[in-house]
């Protein structure tokens, strides 16, 4: 995928998001990267997963608790692929965008994309800049997601030293990561 199409959706953020600290510029490039991440391991299209990480929270109003910002989201990334004249399928970065944020879906049943899968995993990821242990780990989809668990960790908290219950919370998610590791391979193996 071409980095110039990449800096021109990151302007488009930029532009409509401004320096929001939740859901801006620096929430979708953590998206990106470890959605990248994800789908580097899963499989599934990465041109697709890359822009629709990068624009899936164009649609928020609010911080906290905005139904719907998907289905905004969507129209809005429509508008600039189209308009940025990206090779990528269209039609699939705004469903993925559409639906990244429908509450109580279970991924794997639902017959949704990988690539929606990919999403939905790397921006539950992001939820760890809250706190180590505000993410259900048992939410994540792909087994990647959870073995990128101490990478995403290592990124939000990358000098913990000196706040022994901050080492304690993060240590505390690590394991759990690999907990569930194991169990689904449990059942694979």
């Amino acid at each position: 995928m071409e980095s110039s199409l990449l800096k021109r959706l990151m302007d488009e953020v930029r532009r409509i998001c401004g320096d929001e600290k939740s859901h801006g510029v620096g929430h979708a490039e953590r998206t990106l990267d470890i959605a990248r991440k994800i789908a580097a391991a899963e499989g599934g299209d990465i041109e697709v997963v890359s822009v629709a990480a990068i624009l899936h929270d164009i649609g928020r109003k609010n911080i906290f608790g905005d139904p719907g910002h998907g289905a905004r989201g969507a129209k809005m990334a429509r508008e600039i692929i189209e308009g940025l004249e990206a090779d990528v399928d269209v039609m699939k970065v705004v469903d993925i965008i559409a639906r990244h944020d429908e509450p109580g879906r279970d991924v794997n049943g639902g017959g949704e994309s990988l690539e929606l899968t990919i999403l939905r995993d790397a921006d539950r990821l992001e939820l760890l800049r809250i706190s180590p242990g505000y993410l259900d780990l048992e939410r994540l989809k792909t087994d990647e997601a959870l073995k990128l668990v101490p990478y995403v960790l290592s990124i939000h908290y990358p000098n913990p030293e000196g706040d022994r219950e901050l080492i304690k919370a993060i240590e505390k998610t690590k394991t759990r990561a690999e907990e569930i590791l194991r169990e689904r391979k449990g059942g694979r193996d």
